[in-house]
């Protein structure tokens, strides 16, 4: 992922980005992102590639059907360590699904491919829960107002 600043007196035309400030390696195909609601963190949902595997432009590299949820710290953008594991991903790389996720103030929420919407606990890492759907979940949302509501 790559990190730009972009500044208020350079917005007066089109800005045209020729390089990141910063860049996290993922080692993996980027399929969900979300933005906490203070504004502080950045959680991306990525299936790994294979360990070694440099991607060319020319052809996708193999992805992991398991998905992670990692997450940045915005203010140094670094990785803090927290991993959020369990969902799943199970098409190719040229056609995989986007699964989005949200954050509420106590609770990361992700679909998953296996037909699952989980939840878990933010602050602590832990699943709390896998809620089972007929087909795949590819999107969660909390409610803005009662963090305790999930639409799936």
């Amino acid at each position: 992922i790559g990190f730009k600043r972009l500044y208020p007196d350079g917005l007066s035309s089109d800005p045209v980005v020729s390089k990141a400030d910063k860049l996290i390696e993922m080692q993996g195909q980027i399929v969900g992102i979300t933005q906490d609601r203070e504004e502080r963190f950045l959680y991306v949902n990525v299936r790994q590639w294979p360990e070694g595997t440099v991607p060319s432009g020319y052809e996708a590299p193999a992805i992991a059907d398991d998905i992670e949820t990692r997450v940045i710290d915005l203010q140094d953008i670094s990785l803090t360590g927290q991993v959020y594991r369990d969902h799943k991903g199970y098409t190719e790389p040229e056609g995989a699904f986007f699964i989005f996720l949200d954050v509420g103030n106590t609770f990361v929420g992700s679909g998953s491919e296996d037909g699952c919407a989980f939840i878990w606990d933010k602050h602590y890492g832990c699943q709390l829960a896998a809620n089972k759907h007929e087909d795949v979940v590819n999107c969660v949302v909390f409610s803005p107002t009662d963090s305790s509501v999930m639409v799936c």
